[in-house]
C-alpha cells in the first residue's frame, strides 16, 4: 500500500530528516530565506540589518496560549484606536480615554442621533477584525447601535440607516443602508455586550454577550470601514473595546473555522500520488538526505529511478554532516578534493564557510585561534565587504564582544539552525554545478515560493487587503493555510 502525504512522515522517525525538522522549529530567523528568496538566493539575515534578539524569540519555547498572548501584544492597532473626538454631534459627552460614550440629547427625532466613530479603520491586514461595547445603562428608550461606517457617512443617523454603512440596533434588526431593517437577532438593553466582526472576504457579523449570532451580511462593499456606535434616547451610556482588554466573544475560534474552512476546501483538490511522491523525493534527494530517501522509497514502495542523479548523494551527505558537527574545515577540505575549483567560483558560499569556521573557535572558546583566523582569512574579506557582507561579518566578530555570546544578539550564528543554512547553501552550489545545472531549489521549495507569490498576487487584486501570508508563520506557529 502506498503511503500519502500525511502519513510519510511517521515512517520516517530516527533517519538524519529529523535533524533538519529541530533546526527548522527551532530558529525564526532562516528557514533558508524561502519566503523572500522569490528571484535569488540571499544569505540569511543579520543582527546588524536591525535583527534584533528581541524581534526573534524563540517560538519553540512559546506555547499556543502564550504566543497569542504574544501576538495580542504586539497589535497596535488595538492599543492606538479610540473614538474619534474631532468628529462628533453635539448630543455626546465622551470619557478621557476617548472609549466611554454618553448620550445627552433629547433623543426627539431621526436626526437627534449621535454617532461617532473610531479614529482609524479596521486594520486590512488580517483575517478577522472585531470590537465590542458594553452597554453600561440603556437610557430612557435604549435605542443603540452598533456597526461599521465609512468616512463619508453623517454622524446624525444611526449605523445602517444611510449608505456606507451597516448597523445591528437594540430592537435586534439589522440595517444595510437604509432605515427599513430586517429580523436579525435578539434584542439588547444594559449590561449586554454586542460585538461586531468583519471577516476579509466582506462577511459581516454580530455577537451577544459571547454568542455568535451568525453573518448579518456577506458581500460588504469593499470599502475602509470604521468601527461606529449610534445613540438616541437620554442617557445611552457604551463602553467601547478595541481588543485592548480581552473580549467576551472568542475571535481566535472563529478564525480558527474560517481557516478549517478553507483548508478543507484545498484539501478537496486532488492531487496524484505520483505527483507527491516526485516532490518528496526530489527534495530528499536535493539537500542528500540518503537515509531518509531509501526509507522513503522503500515505504513507498517505489523503485529507484535511473533518471535520477544519485552518483553525489553520498558525497553531499558527508558534507553536511561535517557543517552539521561543526567541522567545517574537513568539510572545505572534502569540498576541495570532490569538487575541485567549486568554492574559488561560489565565492559566496566559501565567505560563509569561513565565517562559520570562525564562529565554531568562537562557539568552542578558542580565542586566541579565532583570533588569529580572523587575521589571517577574515581580513581578507574586510577589504572588499559591502552590503551583507559588511554586515554579516560585523555580526561575526561581534561575537567576542560578549562574555557569553549565547545570550548576545548576535546568538542566532551558533545555533543549530545556522549550520543547517550554510550547509543548505554549499549544497545548492554543488548542485548547481555537478547534478543539476543551473538549479537554485528543489521542487517543493518551488512551490512554496510560487505558493508565496501566489497568496501576495492575490491580496494585491483585493485592494492590499486581507491577512498578509506569512510562510515563515505558517512553518513556526502551526497555522494554517
Amino acid at each position: 500500500k502506498q503511503k500519502t502525504a500525511y502519513e510519510i512522515p511517521a515512517c520516517l522517525v530516527g533517519t538524519e530528516m529529523c535533524i533538519r525538522d529541530r533546526g527548522i522549529n527551532a530558529e525564526y530567523g532562516d528557514l533558508r530565506a524561502m519566503e523572500t528568496e522569490l528571484n535569488e538566493q540571499k544569505p540569511i539575515k543579520c543582527e546588524t540589518q536591525q535583527r534584533k534578539q528581541s524581534e526573534f524569540p524563540d517560538k519553540s519555547k512559546i506555547n499556543g496560549n502564550k504566543l497569542k498572548q504574544l501576538e495580542k501584544a504586539e497589535d497596535l492597532w488595538a492599543k492606538t484606536t479610540s473614538f474619534n473626538t474631532t468628529e462628533k454631534c453635539l448630543f455626546l459627552e465622551i470619557s478621557q480615554d476617548k472609549k466611554t460614550v454618553k448620550y445627552n440629547g433629547k433623543g426627539l427625532n431621526h436626526y437627534d442621533v449621535g454617532s461617532i466613530r473610531t479614529n482609524k479603520p479596521f486594520p486590512e491586514d488580517r483575517l478577522i477584525s472585531y470590537f465590542e461595547i458594553t452597554i453600561e445603562d440603556a437610557g430612557v428608550r435604549g435605542v443603540m447601535g452598533i456597526g461599521l461606517s465609512d468616512g463619508e457617512f453623517t454622524l446624525n443617523r444611526k449605523p445602517g440607516w444611510d449608505s456606507g454603512s451597516y448597523g445591528y440596533h437594540a430592537d435586534g434588526k439589522k440595517y444595510a443602508s437604509s432605515p427599513r431593517g430586517e429580523n436579525y437577532g435578539p434584542t439588547y438593553t444594559t449590561g449586554d455586550v454586542i460585538g461586531c466582526g468583519l471577516v476579509e472576504d466582506s462577511k459581516l457579523f454580530f455577537t451577544k454577550n459571547g454568542q455568535f449570532l451568525g453573518y448579518a451580511f456577506t458581500n460588504v462593499s469593499d470599502r475602509n470601514f470604521y468601527p461606529t456606535v449610534g445613540l438616541h434616547s437620554t442617557g445611552e451610556v457604551i463602553r467601547a473595546n478595541f481588543g485592548d482588554q480581552k473580549f467576551k466573544f472568542d475571535v481566535e475560534d472563529l478564525i480558527m473555522e474560517e481557516k478549517d474552512k478553507r483548508r478543507k476546501d484545498i484539501q478537496k483538490i486532488e492531487v496524484p500520488l505520483s505527483g507527491l511522491t516526485s516532490i518528496v523525493r526530489d527534495y530528499l534527494l536535493h539537500f542528500g538526505y540518503e537515509d531518509t530517501l531509501a526509507c522513503f522509497e522503500n515505504t513507498s514502495f517505489l523503485k529507484p529511478d535511473d533518471n535520477l542523479k544519485y552518483l553525489s548523494l553520498k558525497n553531499r551527505k558527508k558534507i553536511r554532516e561535517l557543517i552539521l558537527s561543526g567541522e567545517i574545515s574537513s568539510a572545505i577540505e572534502l569540498t576541495h578534493k570532490l569538487y575541485d575549483g567549486l568554492l574559488n567560483k561560489e565565492k559566496n558560499v566559501y565567505f560563509l564557510l569561513h565565517c562559520q569556521q570562525f564562529v565554531e573557535l568562537v562557539k568552542q572558546q578558542r580565542t586566541e585561534e579565532a583570533l588569529a583566523f580572523a587575521q589571517k582569512v577574515l581580513s581578507v574579506y574586510w577589504e572588499n565587504a559591502s552590503g551583507f557582507n559588511d554586515l554579516y561579518l560585523k555580526d561575526c566578530c561581534a561575537l567576542l564582544c560578549y562574555s557569553d555570546p549565547e545570550i548576545s544578539p548576535v546568538n542566532y550564528l551558533l545555533k543549530i539552525s545556522h549550520r543547517e543554512t550554510i550547509a543548505d547553501k554549499l549544497n545548492e552550489a554543488i548542485i548547481r554545478r555537478d547534478v543539476q545545472p543551473g538549479a537554485r531549489s528543489s521542487k517543493l521549495e518551488m512551490l512554496m515560493k510560487h505558493l508565496t507569490a501566489l497568496r501576495e498576487t492575490i491580496r494585491q487584486e483585493n485592494g492590499n487587503k486581507g491577512e498578509i501570508f506569512s510562510l515563515t508563520k505558517i512553518l513556526n506557529h502551526g497555522d494554517e493555510l
